[in-house]
């Protein structure tokens, strides 16, 4: 027996299995069975490639005695890799629960010095004693506090989003006006590419903010290729009918909207990937970037119910995957 369960976990076919002799199974499997042939019982958790994708598995083994049949050999084997995703979701949420706490006390007392300072420029402004570069020097003193004011907005953003109104949204469309939006002179040699499944339903949601998170996944995209590449963007619809069958713990199963943003560019080394929506922390070089953009994309996808994925090889290109739930039918 190939129960439904190994057939969905390993990919591998009952006619592949049953009716073969151990040493004829695919795989690592003659290994493990070998093993467990050994011993009347037998335990461990292995690595092994799944669908050409490493998979942490328990696997549980114990020989029985079967009435009229003689000596069988039962396998249970269970994926510890969704568990394990599941508890470092859970971990990097919490993780980032309390960086959006600190971010906004951080931002709060910062606003305050700098109403102080701008309130002191705008005095200093307005003294008609001032010389013209006196008055110059203030000016760019109140300019650098409205630039400072709109980093407070995007910090507030990441640690308590503002309530809004949602409203059924055309995905695709709202793709196609960002991508219209944001690509102009220097996309020149960035070739963009687009996929969308047809009939896809709309979301309900805020079309400044999701614009937001579009414009920031495509200008980082645009800036991992700083010697040109291609940016796919595909919009599919992506059906989860179980807790079980859902990537992300937290949410409901349902079916989701999946908006894909691919860039052929330098990719996010493995051991950074973890920190990626964090406040403050950038990838870019010095000056290029503030690292508050992915974080309000963390954010605001999480406001509207859905969560953001990453899948990255330095040197090989970035993939972020936006879910966001669609919006139930009439």
């Amino acid at each position: 027996m190939w129960n439904r369960g190994m057939l969905n976990l390993t990919g591998i076919q009952e006619d592949e299995v049953l009716g073969h002799v151990y040493d004829e199974l695919p795989g690592d499997w003659p290994d493990l069975l070998l093993e467990t042939a050994a011993q009347s019982t037998f335990e461990s958790i292995s690595e092994i490639a799944i669908k050409s994708k490493p998979r942490e598995l328990q696997l549980i083994a114990y020989r029985v005695r079967l009435k009229d049949f003689g000596s069988a050999c039962v396998v249970h084997l269970h994926d510890m890799s969704r568990r394990k995703q599941h508890t470092d979701r859970y971990i990097h949420q919490q993780r980032m629960e309390s960086l959006g706490r600190l971010a906004g006390g951080i931002a709060h007392d910062f606003n305050n010095i700098l109403t102080i300072i701008r309130g002191n420029a705008l005095v200093l402004r307005n003294d008609e004693s001032l010389s013209d570069k006196q008055r110059s020097v203030s000016e760019s003193v109140i300019k650098a506090t409205q630039k400072g004011a709109a980093m407070i907005n995007r910090l507030l953003t990441f640690s308590k989003p503002q309530p809004f109104t949602p409203y059924p949204l055309d995905i695709a469309n709202l793709v196609d006006e960002t991508m219209s939006l944001v690509s102009h002179a220097d996309w020149e040699r960035i070739q963009v590419e687009t996929e969308m499944e047809p009939d896809l339903p709309s979301v309900k949601g805020d079309a400044n903010r999701l614009s937001q998170v579009l414009v920031n996944l495509f200008v980082n995209a645009r800036d991992a290729m700083p010697e040109g590449g291609t940016l796919s963007v595909v919009v599919q619809r992506r059906n989860f009918l179980t807790p079980s069958e859902l990537p992300q713990a937290g949410v409901d199963p349902g079916t989701y909207l999946l908006i894909a943003v691919s860039d052929t560019g330098v990719g996010i080394p493995r051991d950074v990937q973890d920190r990626i929506f964090e406040p403050f922390f950038t990838t870019k070089s010095t000056g290029k970037g503030t690292g508050l953009g992915l974080p309000n994309v963390h954010s605001i996808v999480k406001q509207h119910g859905g969560w953001v994925d990453l899948e990255s090889s330095d040197g090989e290109g970035s993939t972020f995957t936006v879910y966001l739930p669609a919006a139930p039918e009439d």
